[in-house]
Order: C-alpha cells, then sequence, then structure tokens
C-alpha cells in the first residue's frame, strides 16, 4: 500500500509511485455519481453516461465534462497499462520514472483537475472541517 501520491513544485513532480485508482479513479468516478444522484440522473450504466445527463441539465459544463472524462481515462489507460505489463495481476502501482516526459505532464494536469474537483465537491457539499 502506497500512501505517498504527490508533491509537485512549479517545475518539478516528485512521486514515488502512485496508484491511479485512489489518485484519481476513486474520486472522480464517485464525485460523478454523487453529483448525477443529487440531480437525478439515474438510469445511466457508465460514468460517461452520466457526465452527458449532468451536462443535458446543465448542472455541468460540456468543457468541464469533457476535462474531468479525459482525466479519468488516463488515469484508468495507466491502470491498465500497469496491468498488461505485469504477470502479477494485483499489481497496481504506476512508477512515474516510467512515464515518458509528455505523460509526466499529464499526470500533473489530471491531478490538478483532479484536485479542482474535489475542492468543488468540498465546497458545493460544505464538507469544510473549521
Amino acid at each position: 500500500m502506497v500512501a505517498k501520491i504527490c508533491t509537485f513544485t512549479r517545475w518539478q513532480i516528485s512521486i514515488v509511485r502512485y496508484r491511479p485508482e485512489k489518485a484519481g479513479i476513486f474520486p472522480l468516478v464517485h464525485g460523478i455519481r454523487t453529483l448525477a444522484l443529487e440531480n437525478n440522473v439515474l438510469d445511466v450504466p457508465s460514468t460517461k453516461a452520466r457526465l452527458k445527463g449532468l451536462v443535458q441539465i446543465n448542472a455541468m459544463t460540456q468543457e468541464r465534462a469533457d476535462t474531468l472524462l479525459e482525466a479519468l481515462e488516463f488515469f484508468m489507460a495507466q491502470r491498465l497499462s500497469v496491468a498488461l505489463s505485469t504477470d502479477d495481476k494485483h499489481a497496481r502501482q504506476v512508477d512515474p520514472t516510467t512515464l515518458t516526459a509528455l505523460e509526466r505532464d499529464l499526470l500533473k494536469e489530471c491531478l490538478a483537475v483532479v484536485k479542482s474537483f474535489k475542492n468543488q465537491l468540498r465546497q458545493h457539499y460544505q464538507l469544510e472541517i473549521a
């Protein structure tokens, strides 16, 4: 189990392995599911369909939905890449040193998207602890 996710400065990302599920997939999927439940977008089979439903009822902008979906797809691709690159069926950790420069940049952007989405949910549901 890896607890460290990320600390990054303007020029450098310092990650000691991360789990795509914990870093991005879980917060995105369940945050979108929560918004869909609140807005009665119920009979949809996937996160992508929930995002479309939220856009259709103007609960979310198309741009925001596209950004969230792109981040989710990146994390899912990383999880799949790790699963396919090893014989260990339980391997879930991504080593950032194995990523290309472009993938590291995408990782930074996707982590920022997740952080802003979590902040949006925290404010929307007033989850700030005093």
